[in-house]
């Protein structure tokens, strides 16, 4: 990697991590003026049993130590896709930084893809974040998805939402993990971009919930939807709300949310996010709205072939 002086890369490693939170919320006040959530996502992502913190990842370092700079790329599906993200202090901005990053990201993913495989690079940036668009574009990549952070303030009480007749929704249970697994990737099959998921990172995923914040709808014995979430940082966060095709336009998706939202705010938290493609088919943004989201933050997605 070709580096301006008095810069050095490296892995990044567990004990980095509270430096790179720094410097991703030091980069959210440049860009957006406000720091979101961002620990235990990085946390989440850095554990899991497929991610090789070694490998998919690059820090760079100033003089005096400090990180200044941040890389990651990985696919859960790397004949598919790699995603990627880079970001650069505010304070070293324009030395070259970004580029080298990028450079290095390209090369991980030329790595990880099969040769001939057809793999899509994909790097998401803020959409206030114009100097890294322009870089990318100058690279080569073109935008071909906007993806929305939505929020809902929870210091109102949370209205209700009736469960559709035939089905009840009860806290997550260690036995629905196989029947989940397989519900969600059917559920997400219709989505822009969707991969299977891996299995053992999902199984991880599931032994770590609060079964509580786990909503399971269900009709008889077979899981019809379901709304996964978690408490992050003092915040709300929902990972997945999903209905599969049968059970759509019944207003189970909407139960679902509210559930969690209230279960959220008896637990004293003050609001709650999400992240949805912005173009999605299904109507999720237009379900959202209708719970009282409202869009929060905006990133574009930009991609390349693997070359």
């Amino acid at each position: 990697m070709n580096l301006p002086e008095g810069y050095a890369a490296r892995a990044a490693s567990l004990a980095d991590l509270d430096d790179v939170v720094a410097l991703i919320k030091a980069c959210d006040l440049a860009d957006v003026g406000f720091e979101d959530p961002v620990r235990d996502h990085l946390e989440q992502g850095w554990r899991r049993p497929d991610y090789d913190l070694d490998a998919d990842t690059r820090l760079l370092v100033a003089a005096d130590g400090k990180v200044v700079a941040y890389a990651e790329a990985h696919g859960d599906n790397p004949e598919l896709s790699v995603e990627s993200v880079a970001v650069v202090h505010p304070a070293h901005r324009g030395r070259g930084l970004g580029s080298a990053l990028v450079g290095w990201i390209e090369a991980r993913a030329a790595e990880l893809a099969p040769a001939g495989s057809g793999t899509k690079l994909r790097n998401m940036v803020a959409a206030t974040d114009e100097r890294g668009q322009t870089l990318l574009a100058g690279r080569g990549y073109v935008p071909v998805r906007t993806f929305w952070h939505m929020e809902r303030a929870l210091d109102e009480p949370v209205e209700d939402a009736p469960i559709p007749v035939g089905i009840t929704v009860r806290d997550y249970r260690a036995d629905d993990a196989e029947p989940l697994f397989l519900a969600l990737e059917e559920a997400f099959a219709d989505h822009w971009g969707a991969e299977p998921f891996p299995r053992e990172v999902f199984m991880q995923w599931m032994e770590q919930v609060d079964p509580e914040l786990v909503g399971v709808a269900l009709e008889d014995a077979e899981i019809a939807g379901a709304c996964i979430a978690r408490t992050v940082e003092g915040s709300g966060w929902v990972d997945v709300v999903a209905v599969r095709r049968p059970w759509r336009g019944r207003g189970l998706a909407k139960a679902l949310l509210l559930r969690s939202f209230a279960e959220l705010q008896r637990r004293g938290v003050w609001s709650v996010m999400l992240n949805v493609d912005a173009e999605n088919v299904t109507g999720a943004t237009r379900l959202y709205e209708r719970v009282g989201m409202h869009v929060h933050r905006e990133w574009r997605l930009f991609e390349k072939p693997v070359r």
